[in-house]
Parts: structure tokens; C-alpha cells; sequence
């Protein structure tokens, strides 16, 4: 808070939990990384004269990649202004939590924690067969053939597949390219980065020796 009469210091900010986008008073409830708080606390970190640095404790397994987005571009907001902006990962930081810690400076870690994950998921569930056994019987009215695409009341045709392979393969070269924009300086490469990209996990010490 303000008005703490020190001097120096360095502010922490936490982020914990599924990364959610909203605000912390969203209808989901608490236990959750909301990306409006995230970015306000890293935002205020930034403009206090006194902070001098900005460690972000990460412990989550991911969430929203849009969510992520945002807060990995204000942790890079927040190292433009010339303050070291240093990751200190929990338990887990994997997926959307390895994603806006690569923004940062510097990451610490233990040996055991679980990152990485590199990649995007969607996951739709085909209720059809269901419903017919205890007689339900959903009515879609919809402007577009693709409208419903992820709807339960049906499966996904292969053209929609397709439409949801593409979009997914877009927002994984997103994740891939920012991931390498905040580690490029330690040494890590594309090459080195694409076959490690496959939503695989890594302890600490292994996401060391590979750069990440």
C-alpha cells in the first residue's frame, strides 16, 4: 500500500491460480488469477517512485489465453520503465502461468516445480447420444451454419474440425512467438523451442537446461 513510511522497495505481486479474465468480483468467485488485478497491481508497481522492482510470485496452471496476453504484455509495460521485473515461480507456473512469466527479466524456480505446457487446448463434449436415450431434444436456430460448432447437442463436422485446428494452431504460434520475444536473450531459439512445444511439462531443472 502507499503512504508505508520506508523507503526503498520491492513490490510483489501474486498471481494465483487459474488465469481468469474479469475482475476478482466476477461471478466465478475467488481462487482464481483475474487478469484486471493482475495488471492494476503491476501497473502500480510501475508508477510508484519508491518500488524499485517488481518480483511476480507465479503459481498457476494457466487458463485464458487472452488473459494470459494481457498480462504478459503489461509485464513487459512494466519492464519499459526500467524496472527489473523478476518471475519467482510456485508449485506450478505451466501453460498461461509459463506464458507471462517469459516476459519477465529474470525467472527463479525450483528444482521441483512444474512448468512449461506450451500449447492450447479446446475441449467440446458430444452430448447427442445422450440426450436421444433420455428423450431430450435440443432446437438451434442459428444465423450461420458454424454458429453452434461447439455446442453439446452435436458433433463437430470435419470442416468445423478444421476451423478449430486452424484457429488453435494460430494461438499456439502467438504463445510460441512471445514466449521467444521474452527468452530470446537467454539463448533460447526457435529451433531449440518448437519440439519442447508440444504441451509437454517440465520440472524446474529441466526447463533450465532447456533454456525456457
Amino acid at each position: 500500500s502507499r503512504g508505508v513510511p520506508f523507503g526503498s522497495r520491492v513490490a510483489i505481486v501474486y498471481l494465483e491460480g487459474p488465469i481468469m479474465s474479469g475482475s476478482d468480483g466476477s461471478i466465478f468467485g475467488g481462487g482464481q488469477a483475474s487478469s484486471e488485478r493482475v495488471i492494476s497491481d503491476l501497473r502500480q508497481a510501475s508508477e510508484a517512485r519508491e518500488v524499485k522492482a517488481i518480483v511476480l510470485r507465479v503459481n498457476s496452471p494457466g487458463g485464458s489465453a487472452a488473459a494470459s496476453q494481457e498480462i504478459y504484455q503489461a509485464v513487459r509495460r512494466a519492464r519499459q520503465t526500467g524496472k527489473p521485473v523478476v518471475v519467482s515461480m510456485g508449485d506450478m507456473a505451466a501453460s498461461g502461468g509459463y506464458y507471462v512469466s517469459s516476459a519477465a527479466d529474470q525467472i527463479f524456480a525450483d528444482s521441483g516445480t512444474l512448468t512449461g505446457s506450451i500449447g492450447v487446448i479446446i475441449q467440446t463434449t458430444d452430448m447427442s447420444e445422450l440426450f436421444r436415450k433420455i428423450g431430450l431434444r435440443p432446437v438451434t436456430v442459428k444465423s450461420g451454419k458454424h454458429k453452434d460448432m461447439f455446442s453439446p447437442n452435436r458433433a463437430l463436422t470435419d470442416e468445423e474440425k478444421a476451423l478449430a485446428g486452424a484457429m488453435i494452431r494460430d494461438i499456439y504460434l502467438q504463445f510460441v512467438d512471445d514466449v521467444l520475444a521474452g527468452r530470446r536473450d537467454k539463448g533460447l531459439t526457435r529451433e531449440k523451442l518448437l519440439p519442447l512445444a508440444d504441451g509437454r511439462v517440465f520440472t524446474g531443472r529441466q526447463a533450465l537446461k532447456a533454456h525456457l
